[in-house]
């Protein structure tokens, strides 16, 4: 008996045990596609072959209402790719792999969703990591549909001006000024992060594999995948508002360099610390001013910061 887990795709023994212990999550229904080259109805009749096959032999139940019967020419949706055939260039009809339209409708609410208006107070940096989280994997998943750089493009120029109007909520500035402060090298950038852009992502070709059906082979070998969380795309929000911003702007005041040990921190080594704990000032946040900030390597020395700080505070109760 296998043991179901977050991981599981799909257990041989999702009929017997769908539950184990507390935190076992069930499987996600496991999606196909069959071909058959004939007519509508010979499709229906396999689709009612398939389903007495898979609940006789496999245990399995295949839902009818949700098992479309289509034609090719038609298209289909499937695992977010809209599917269908057309005339090559060539002449000859030929596979085609497209973005269905509410996956850019998708994509665009998450965007507009990450740079809405009561945004602002967020940092630039942070703000710009949340969109290339969000574009930079929508982009990947479909570089190799046919011709994606059309829809690239397009969602490209909204990621453009949606920025250049995001920060010019946050700063009160007009366009022109937005694009001579923050636009260099064909992006927005801060000293830390670059937008990622429509042209760093290429149309390539899907390569096949072939992956053995684990319920029917003799020797199943079943390989989990290491799949995605349930967790919402993180759209560059912060705890502190302007946290990582401060951090580059203390970063490159201190040219880097640790305020304890003296010695420099590469940039993603180190840790943006106040020199009077938080916690002292009322409210806190007024303890989040430059003169107060200091940049610590991560270890030993904001570990050292930190652990002296707890034992002063205990002092001081």
């Amino acid at each position: 008996m296998r043991r179901l887990d977050a991981k599981s795709r799909m257990s041989r023994e999702v009929h017997v045990r769908v539950r184990e212990g507390v935190g076992v999550k069930l499987p996600h229904a496991t999606r196909r596609v069959v071909l058959c080259d004939g007519t509508k109805e010979q499709a229906e009749a396999m689709r009612q072959e398939l389903y007495e096959f898979l609940k006789a032999e496999l245990k399995l139940e295949l839902s009818m209402e949700k098992t479309k019967v289509t034609h090719i020419s038609e298209g289909l949706e499937f695992l977010g790719f809209a599917i269908d055939r057309n005339l090559s260039g060539r002449g000859k009809w030929a596979p085609r792999i497209r973005i269905p339209i509410r996956a850019m409708e998708k994509v665009q609410d998450k965007i507009r969703a990450a740079l809405a208006p009561n945004t602002h107070e967020n940092s630039v940096a942070s703000k710009i990591l949340g969109l290339n989280r969000i574009i930079g994997g929508w982009f990947r998943y479909y570089q190799t549909t046919s011709s994606p750089s059309c829809y690239f493009d397009r969602l490209g120029n909204e990621v453009y001006w949606s920025m250049a109007h995001w920060l010019g909520r946050k700063y009160q500035m007009s366009i022109p000024r937005v694009i001579a402060t923050f636009w260099r090298q064909n992006s927005f950038r801060t000293a830390s992060v670059t937008l990622s852009k429509p042209s760093e992502f290429k149309a390539t070709r899907h390569r096949l594999r072939t992956i053995p059906n684990p319920y029917t082979s003799e020797t199943p070998r079943i390989q989990r995948e290491d799949l995605d969380g349930l967790e919402e795309e993180w759209e560059g929000t912060e705890e502190r508002k302007g946290h990582w911003d401060r951090k580059e702007v203390v970063y490159q005041r201190d040219a880097g360099m640790c305020g304890m040990c003296g010695n420099f921190v590469p940039w993603n080594e180190a840790h943006l610390d106040h020199r009077i704990p938080r916690h002292r000032f009322k409210p806190h946040n007024s303890g989040d001013t430059l003169e107060n900030l200091w940049i610590l390597h991560r270890e030993p020395c904001h570990q050292m910061k930190t652990k002296r700080d707890l034992q002063s505070g205990r002092r001081v109760r």
